[in-house]
């Protein structure tokens, strides 16, 4: 893409307000949530991602070593209550969450996600009562696995929660123009390349869309002032483009593509379709 003008941060001789120090701080944090957004990829019709198949086994293992512990003997009620009806309503629970997480459901992994703290913060406390070492050996092993599936539960959670591509159902418009684009983002890709980029550098995008009017051009432009810091400037000189070029940011192949994916998609919200989008290798 050749040079184009956009927009530039002025520079002010004054300090920044407390305000305005707060909504460029605001912007950087949704410039952030943004980037993670677009470094999730939108699940297939079907899958399930691999934190949650995990976390549905983990839960069936958890019903079948409560029931195994009742059958042995072991008390898992308090003193007011029946073991067998604990058993039964824990064991039902954790079964109910592993069948909804298999079925990858939002609400199993968030119910199981407590489970699981609330495992830790047991675990924890029984950490500091344990008097044998390989006890707490044991115990600091299951904690820290129970913390890492938690963790990776989070990003899983955020993928179940992204919209379904197939519900989607862009027009055969959107979709030429998708592939159009990630055939040119493969082609501009082996040029930066070739220019001495690699994966993991970071690159300011340049970007352009074109809009059939004002309105849509000024609707998209705000959209993008709103949840990202881009530098965003729209221009009718030879028909309404909206232009501008995007802070620094990590690029890879994936990237790139899970980046221009969401592009042309709110391009198209916003009736405007992303015309073609460039960096300078020299700048990395």
């Amino acid at each position: 893409m050749g040079a184009r003008s956009r927009k530039r941060r002025r520079g002010t001789s004054e300090a920044a307000s407390p305000a305005e120090a707060m909504s460029r701080g605001y912007a950087r944090g949704r410039e952030r949530d943004e980037a993670i957004r677009r470094s999730l990829e939108p699940l297939s019709p079907g899958e399930r991602p691999r934190a949650v198949t995990v976390a549905a086994i983990v839960a069936l293992c958890f019903a079948i070593a409560n029931v195994v512990a009742a059958l042995a003997g072991a008390d898992l009620s308090s003193q007011d209550k029946n073991p067998a009806t604990v058993t039964v309503v824990t064991t039902a629970i954790l079964l109910i969450a592993a069948t909804g997480m298999w079925l990858a459901k939002y609400w199993a992994v968030l119910g199981f996600q407590i489970i699981l703290a609330l495992q830790i913060i047991a675990g924890s406390l029984a950490l500091i009562r344990v008097e044998k070492w390989w006890i707490a050996i044991g115990l600091t092993v299951l904690i820290g696995l129970l913390g890492w599936l938690f963790w990776k539960l989070v990003r899983a959670m955020a993928r179940l929660q992204m919209p379904d591509p197939a519900r989607q159902r862009p027009d055969r418009r959107q979709r030429d123009v998708l592939s159009s684009r990630l055939a040119s983002t493969e082609s501009t890709w082996k040029t930066l390349h070739e220019h001495g980029v690699q994966d993991d550098a970071e690159l300011p995008m340049e970007f352009v869309f074109v809009a059939p009017g004002e309105e849509q051009a000024t609707a998209l432009a705000a959209f993008l002032e709103e949840v990202t810091d881009y530098g965003v400037r729209v221009d009718s000189h030879d028909g309404w483009t909206v232009t501008g070029e995007t802070s620094p940011m990590v690029v890879s192949r994936p990237m790139l593509k899970r980046w221009v994916r969401w592009m042309v998609a709110i391009g198209f919200e916003h009736g405007c379709e992303l015309h073609g989008w460039g960096a300078e290798a020299t700048r990395a």
